[in-house]
């Protein structure tokens, strides 16, 4: 988890240091220098929490939105959009913040840089995508060979079949 939030520090400073306007730079780096000293992240990051994993997330969700007028950036802005929130909750609140942020700013005017939606679209549609078969996979495998077979119109027979291809394929936890 450390790796992970000092390459997410480290990120934010290059994010400030070498996109961000000159006019708001200071704010950035304060930022920066504030998320490395606040207390409450110091302790809740002392345990493992799947949310100590959403520093690096969010960097790149952003590291995305400000690339939007691009098809690349718009594709990794939707689906980190989708992927934050199978992170944790909140994910999903941040994300539909900043789409709905973007989208107002856009129609009042406030925002000369085009948003290329049609790549936002595709990455969202990935992630969602995503997001659902792994959960499909993750409840099929907690409910059994019958919950399976409803799911999936197949006989009991195909079900457990899949169950044990699934089964095998993930790693045993420690």
């Amino acid at each position: 988890m450390q790796i992970l939030n000092i390459l997410a520090l480290a990120g934010l400073l290059g994010f400030a240091w070498r996109q961000v306007d000159p006019r708001i730079k200071e704010n950035w780096l304060w930022t920066m220098a504030l998320v490395c000293v606040n207390p409450i992240a110091v302790l809740l990051q002392r345990k493992i929490w799947t949310q100590s994993t959403l520093p690096l997330f969010c960097l790149l969700f952003i590291l995305g939105w400000s690339r939007r007028d691009r098809w690349g950036g718009a594709l990794l802005w939707g689906f980190l959009g989708a992927w934050l929130g199978q992170i944790h909750l909140s994910g999903f609140f941040f994300a539909a913040a900043v789409v709905i942020w973007t989208t107002a700013s856009r129609l009042l005017q406030k925002q000369s840089r085009a948003v290329a939606w049609g790549p936002w679209a595709i990455g969202s549609i990935i992630g969602i995508t995503y997001h659902r078969e792994v959960h499909t996979l993750r409840w099929n495998i907690a409910q059994g060979p019958q919950a399976t077979a409803r799911l999936c119109f197949c006989s009991k027979r195909e079900a457990v079949v899949q169950m044990t291809t699934a089964a095998a394929k993930k790693k045993p936890d420690k």
